[in-house]
């Protein structure tokens, strides 16, 4: 069992986070990189309202804790299943379907304003699965973690690795 009194601790469970998100990712059905209005009716789309919903919950959040930012990988990772027992407090910050770009829109509300000492960063997948240019994702991907750094100096980043695409996965899942 994990004992939580130390960053030596947390390191060590924040690494094992990469198989865990693997697994979700082999199951994790990716949504349009959509920033608007989902129809005529003005109903928000899914990630101004997970952006909306950030905003509302981060003045009753700790300070100085963990943040995992991303795409539907993080999203629908259940976080409590794995760190509750974490010093820390770990604050799921991720947005099924959501890319570099909408991470880069995103930063203040969902890390700079609850000031967290330690962030877990996983995107890119979407970017990628969208036909976006390499170039361009590392661009936008070096921005992102200049600009973390310049506005939460000392945190500690820990940036996953983007998991493969598999271009058939939709042949074996529709067999």
């Amino acid at each position: 069992m994990m004992k939580d009194n130390g960053s030596q601790n947390i390191r060590m469970v924040l690494l094992s986070v990469i198989i865990v998100l693997a697994v979700v990712a082999a199951v994790t059905v990716f949504e349009p990189d959509e920033r608007t209005d989902d129809d005529d009716t003005g109903v928000l789309s899914y990630y101004d309202k997970k952006c909306k919903s950030f905003s509302e919950e981060n003045a009753d959040l700790a300070k100085g804790q963990i943040v995992f930012i991303g795409d539907s990988i993080t999203d629908l990772y259940v976080l409590d299943d794995h760190y509750s027992d974490l010093s820390l407090k770990c604050y799921n910050r991720g947005i099924s379907g959501d890319t570099t770009f909408g991470v880069m829109n995103r930063l203040k509300v969902s890390l700079y304003d609850i000031d967290p000492s330690i962030v877990v960063l996983m995107i890119g997948t979407n970017d990628i699965n969208g036909g976006h240019n390499v170039n361009l994702i590392m661009q936008r991907y070096a921005w992102i973690m200049d600009d973390i750094y310049a506005n939460l100096p000392g945190v500690e980043l820990y940036c996953m690795s983007i998991i493969p695409q598999n271009s058939q996965l939709e042949e074996y899942t529709s067999i």
